[in-house]
């Protein structure tokens, strides 16, 4: 199925499985992780043509915010400066899955990868004694999408066993 939104896990937890298609093949496979309030799952959407890699289960009443990919760039392409930043860490983004030797999952990427990620462009955009507040202070200074305008978010909620992918 072509994935659309990120999903931000509001409260609640739901279970992952990767590789997995249908709830039949669900049936006594141990999840490949559980995704907890105040994580979240499918950023791919927001850097590639995305199609899903598992099934997400909720099994306790769950809720969500969304962010549709398609909203995210058609905000993003009326800010030039920050639109260079996203097209920047986009190619580093899929140059970093290109590299892994890990099968692609919707899970995003560990911590310590994108924390590299974004010091990688900062460098690129800012030069090499930037360090992260070069962002930060762009989006202060009102250049950036998270200052000057909304982005569609939506608020969802899971019955228990409702499947999300």
């Amino acid at each position: 199925k072509e994935g659309t939104h990120v999903l931000f896990v509001i409260a609640g937890e739901v279970k992952y499985w990767h590789g997995i298609h249908t709830a039949l093949e669900m049936r006594g496979t141990p999840a490949t992780a559980t995704i907890q309030k105040e994580q979240y799952l499918c950023e791919q959407v927001l850097f590639l043509n995305w199609q899903h890699q598992g099934v997400l289960l909720a099994r306790m009443p769950c809720e969500f915010a969304t962010m549709e990919g398609t909203a995210f760039h058609q905000t993003v392409r009326r800010f030039p400066l920050i639109l260079a930043l996203c097209k920047k860490f986009t190619r580093a983004y899929v140059n970093e899955l290109m590299a892994s030797t890990e099968e692609l999952t919707d899970l995003p990427l560990g911590t310590q990868a994108m924390r590299e990620l974004i010091k990688k462009v900062d460098e690129f955009m800012f030069g090499p004694q930037s360090g992260p507040q070069s962002i930060q202070t762009l989006s202060r200074r009102g250049h950036g999408l998270w200052t000057t305008s909304k982005l569609p978010v939506g608020l969802h909620r899971a019955a228990p066993a409702a499947t999300l992918l």
